[in-house]
């Protein structure tokens, strides 16, 4: 046995014994990216614009939790271009609802009182293309990290702007009663 530093014993080397060739069996293949351009990353999402999903009606709302869910819907439910529908199947569009960050730390000193938030979230709208790729259509992002939160909440923003941005896109010009 060979002693190592510090006194831990090491195990020595061991021999290394290779297979031939047909122990080992067939080589696999070796692809580059370049070979098969038609595979493409079929995990990885295309970006597209809002025109690409003008036209569509259906949408289903994802969101982390039940709350931002319920609001997000209802602000759609004001919105006569689009129909709020309950699975995924049915949905022309899915419209996604995250929270990046979360954060919130007492304020310091001999004068402060409360805590300071950050909060950031985003919204995506998607559709699965025939072939099975995400395609995002739209997508913002909305940070408050003022510390202080005067106005809406990040979900009714993102959703304000999401229709928004679609009623530009389809042409219409009356305004949402929220």
């Amino acid at each position: 046995m060979i002693e190592a530093p510090f006194g831990l014993p090491k195990s020595a080397p061991k021999p290394s014994v290779s297979a031939t060739p047909a122990e080992r069996g067939p080589e696999p293949m070796q692809r580059s990216h370049e070979e098969t351009p038609q595979r493409g990353f079929s995990s990885e999402p295309e970006y597209g614009t809002i025109q690409d999903i003008k036209a569509l009606r259906k949408i289903f709302v994802r969101a982390a939790d039940d709350d931002s869910r319920s609001t997000i819907v209802k602000m759609l439910s004001g919105y006569e271009g689009v129909e709020v529908v309950n699975s995924a199947k049915t949905a022309d569009i899915v419209l996604d609802f995250t929270t990046l960050t979360r954060d919130v730390v007492a304020n310091r000193g001999p004068y402060a009182h409360g805590a300071s938030m950050a909060l950031k979230s985003q919204m995506r709208a998607y559709v699965i293309k025939p072939d099975g790729t995400k395609l995002i259509a739209w997508t913002e992002t909305f940070d408050v990290t003022n510390g202080f939160v005067l106005g809406a909440s990040n979900e009714i923003n993102l959703t304000h702007h999401f229709v928004r941005d679609l009623q530009k896109a389809r042409g219409e010009h009356e305004r949402i009663g929220w």
